[in-house]
């Protein structure tokens, strides 16, 4: 059907050219313009319409996703259980890294979840000074403390002020993680047990 479409399109723009000449008003000259110029617009939109849909299984098969779902489970545990790194899970579960990003940090807002820690100026300096020990290197700020560690002193930090407090889920990853990127933290705590 292409094809057909394609050879009828200068025919069109001949008899509307041939119209416009052979017309004496300019109400005319316009109806007669017009109507082969929008024909002419969905004969295009319809010849860019087709060769997009024929190529359409082609594109289905670039969005079917490698992994499974179970993969996607293990490595996200492997990055949150500090066992890999972002590359090396994505690496080696076919995964890519952005879609490990998206799935454990979320899509967007990854700094908020700072705000909904709720920790204070000097909260955060204590939790600077428990995991980088900037008071003897202030700008190395580097630690070897696992996760754990860390979210165990901070909320027992924060239950000082509010006992229910605690992490949940990947939150207190998420927070580790826009806490390391506000303040130029290193984390070089890898539990390789296991893999």
């Amino acid at each position: 059907m292409l094809p057909i479409l394609t050879s009828f399109v200068p025919h069109l723009l001949i008899v509307g050219m041939a119209q416009m000449s052979s017309c004496c008003s300019n109400r005319l000259i316009f109806i007669n313009y017009r109507i082969p110029t929008i024909l002419f617009l969905f004969v295009i939109n319809f010849a860019s319409f087709y060769f997009v849909w024929s190529d359409y299984p082609s594109l289905l098969k670039l969005k079917t996703p490698t992994w499974t779902q179970e993969q996607l489970r293990e490595a996200i545990e492997a990055v949150v259980k500090q066992k890999m790194r972002f590359t090396q899970a994505s690496s080696r579960y076919g995964i890519p890294k952005g879609t490990l990003y998206d799935n454990i940090l979320g899509k967007s807002k990854r700094m908020a979840v700072l705000e909904e820690a709720g920790l204070t100026a000097r909260e955060e300096e204590a939790v600077l000074e428990f995991c980088c020990d900037v008071s003897v290197s202030p700008y190395n700020r580097r630690t070897k403390k696992s996760l754990q560690s860390i979210l165990n002193f901070v909320e027992k930090l924060r239950r000082l002020r509010d006992p229910e407090f605690m992490f949940t889920g990947l939150s207190g990853f998420r927070w580790w993680w826009a806490f390391c990127k506000k303040h130029s933290i290193v984390s070089l705590f890898y539990d390789n047990g296991g893999y």
